[in-house]
């Protein structure tokens, strides 16, 4: 298992980085998101996605944690992409 740690901010400015970083490791990856401040919702659904695909990721602040429950809501709501004709989005 590797180990990569996010520090800062997960956004969108970033997120090509990230996911350069994190796509040749596969599931053998642990996100250390303990040094992470904050993440927009580009950076959220990353966070998830890695999640949903087996990764783990560990020491989440209580920030951090509600930010990525509220997100998975917001999925479920209404899931990303573009809106439908007919629906506003969120």
């Amino acid at each position: 298992m590797v180990s990569v740690a996010l520090h800062g901010w997960l956004n969108e400015d970033v997120l090509q980085e990230f996911e350069h970083a994190c796509e040749p490791l596969g599931t053998r990856l642990w996100l250390d998101l303990s040094q992470l401040l904050g993440a927009d919702e580009a950076g959220l659904r990353a966070l998830s996605r890695r999640a949903a695909a087996g990764i783990r990721l560990v020491g989440a602040s209580p920030y951090i944690q509600l930010l990525l429950k509220s997100q998975a809501a917001a999925d479920a709501v209404m899931p990303p992409g573009p809106p439908v004709a007919g629906r506003a989005r969120g």
